[in-house]
């Protein structure tokens, strides 16, 4: 290997990277990062859907087991809203549905909700109850 007077190797076996290569190596690394940025997004969403969906059911579940504890002649259709932790509150909205027929009640609790896009969304849940 000879060496010009400014100590610069002139020798086609020089060991680094070209700029293009470093350009393409970017080039790539955007890309993937741009994906893991959208991965990122759409598993913030499906978070917030899991726990409105979670809150929802649990509210549900909470007035039915309110109305299989109520006397079978106290039961009666009706609706609230409430807030995830039981108290008053506008996020969630609860409908309950009593079909009586002899001693036998269909319970059908809906609960609704407005998500973060703006969509409604709901859940529902049912149980038949009889009077013995």
């Amino acid at each position: 290997m000879k060496k010009n007077p400014d100590n610069l190797c002139t020798s086609k076996s020089q060991k680094g990277f070209t700029l293009l290569e470093v350009l393409v190596a970017l080039v790539i690394l955007s890309v993937g990062l741009l994906g893991m940025a959208s991965l990122t997004a759409s598993v913030i969403r499906t978070n917030s859907f899991s726990d409105d969906l979670t809150a929802a059911t649990a509210l549900g579940q909470d007035k039915l087991e309110e109305l299989i504890n109520t006397s079978f002649t106290s039961l009666a259709s009706g609706n609230d809203t409430v807030s995830a932790d039981g108290s008053a509150g506008t996020k969630y909205s609860r409908t309950w549905t009593i079909t009586t027929v002899g001693t036998r009640a269909d319970i059908v609790i809906a609960v609704g909700w407005t998500d973060d896009s703006g969509n409604a969304k709901s859940v529902s849940t049912s149980t038949v109850r009889t009077d013995f």
